[in-house]
């Protein structure tokens, strides 16, 4: 009989995600000043809310606090899904999310999430954040129009490439 604990280990196991994860936290650079960055996170996340509503793109709460905002895509005449499906397309990444009272499912939404941990990683500021939710708005209000994706997708990949994947000094 196999020693089920030993097997455990050599497979892909819960047991072990934890470890593997406070391994991986402990590896990554935390900034010179968490406070700054955390900061910085937040007036990225209402940067990138004020333009999206600025744009015609309603928000769940009508703007946000922190880190997340909740699109309403019905703003856009799209599920979450398909708003979804359309950023993924320009390398822009979403989840699709429900919104309170949301009359679709939970596979196609109402909603998507977005956040800006991982662009104020990189370096973003209020300026890149709010060219970034233009890219976003453009993207949204333009789902069939290969060129306008076309275009997005570039402008998306030139952006990036200015900006490292390692944390920078805020």
């Amino acid at each position: 009989q196999a020693n089920a604990e030993r097997f455990c280990h050599h497979q892909a196991c819960p047991k072990r995600a934890p470890e593997g994860s406070t391994k991986h936290g402990k590896e990554q650079k935390v900034p010179a000043n968490a406070k700054t960055y955390q900061e910085q996170v937040v007036r990225n996340s209402k940067m990138l809310a004020s333009t999206l509503l600025q744009n015609g793109i309603e928000l769940v709460s009508g703007g946000t606090d922190n880190h997340l905002i909740l699109v309403k895509t019905d703003s856009v005449n799209m599920s979450g899904k398909e708003a979804g499906e359309i950023l993924e397309k320009v390398d822009i990444t979403c989840n699709k999310n429900m919104v309170p009272n949301d009359k679709r499912s939970p596979f196609v939404t109402s909603g998507i999430r977005l956040g800006t941990p991982a662009v104020t990683t990189r370096g973003f500021k209020e300026n890149e954040t709010k060219l970034m939710a233009e890219l976003i708005v453009k993207a949204l209000k333009h789902p069939t129009d290969e060129k306008v994706l076309a275009d997005v997708k570039k402008l998306c990949m030139n952006f990036a490439q200015n900006f490292l994947s390692t944390l920078k000094e805020l």
